[in-house]
């Protein structure tokens, strides 16, 4: 049985915090559960004041080799998982030291695309449930088509249309001459963007008959080409070139 001054030693050694996304997405992002231990032995080492432990200090906490272990350091460094920092000391002296910045700044980057292409299949779902409830080709008359028009805006906009919007309407096919389509796809958007008012459909009409937008199969190609374009997640444009560990001296102990 330990003693109060032996549990009271364990206790003051503390714990070491490890981000649940690194357990969730460490697999995602190309770590085995080796490397994995290793970063974790890294980062408890630096959380104990010590940035740069040394190889045999590492090697004590794994049971893998000393080829295993040199193998490891040199693709966790070359592939941007680990770096190594050069300061120097109160007394001018180069120190170097174990820097785990890459390891999150990947994990983040792997999230915000996890999070993105999320959002894309989200915003994909929702066109393709919102393009059901619309009357396509299939329906016969430019006629029935005009009425299911005037239909259509009434139940978006929750209410009877006035004077003034069923003339709006009216201008649209008759002078204009918009293809009924295109009116009731520009509604559509309206209604994903939240904004119904004929004025924002009317430039949605304008935009699309300025870039010879002419056929449903072109708005909805042009609507989620700029749909995913906007969801891209900004990845860094540059990335610093790794080179290699030496562990030679270390090896030939």
């Amino acid at each position: 049985m330990l003693s109060i001054q032996q549990c009271a030693k364990i206790m003051n050694k503390g714990n070491v915090s490890i981000p649940l996304l690194l357990l969730e997405h460490y697999k995602k992002i190309k770590l085995n559960e080796l490397e994995m231990v290793l970063l974790i032995h890294i980062h408890s080492f630096i959380v104990e004041g010590v940035h740069f432990p040394s190889f045999d200090q590492l090697l004590d906490r794994m049971t893998c080799s000393q080829m295993e272990l040199s193998g490891m350091l040199n693709r966790l460094h070359k592939e941007g998982y680990i770096d190594l920092e050069q300061s120097k000391n109160g007394e001018g002296k180069m120190e170097e030291a174990y820097s785990l910045e890459p390891l999150w700044v990947k994990l983040l980057l792997y999230i915000n695309q996890e999070n993105a292409e999320a959002e894309i299949a989200c915003v994909t779902d929702e066109v393709d449930k919102v393009d059901s409830l619309w009357p396509n080709e299939s329906i016969e008359g430019s006629k029935k088509m005009e009425g299911e028009i005037f239909k259509r805006f009434e139940q978006e906009f929750g209410r009877p249309l006035s004077p003034i919007e069923c003339e709006t309407i009216i201008h649209w096919i008759d002078t204009d001459q918009y293809d009924s389509q295109l009116i009731f796809l520009a509604l559509k958007e309206a209604v994903i963007a939240n904004k119904l008012s004929l004025r924002y459909i009317d430039r949605i009409l304008f935009e699309w008959q300025k870039n010879g937008l002419k056929t449903p199969e072109d708005i909805r190609e042009h609507s989620r080409k700029f749909r995913q374009s906007s969801s891209k997640p900004v990845e860094r444009d540059q990335q610093k070139k790794k080179t290699e560990f030496s562990f030679y001296n270390w090896l030939e102990k």
